[in-house]
């Protein structure tokens, strides 16, 4: 999977994204 940033995807924050955050 790309590097979704959570802030791309507010519908799916628990791909891992909030570890980046």
């Amino acid at each position: 999977m790309p590097a979704l940033h959570g802030l791309e995807y507010p519908i799916r924050p628990n791909l891992g994204e909030l570890q980046e955050l």
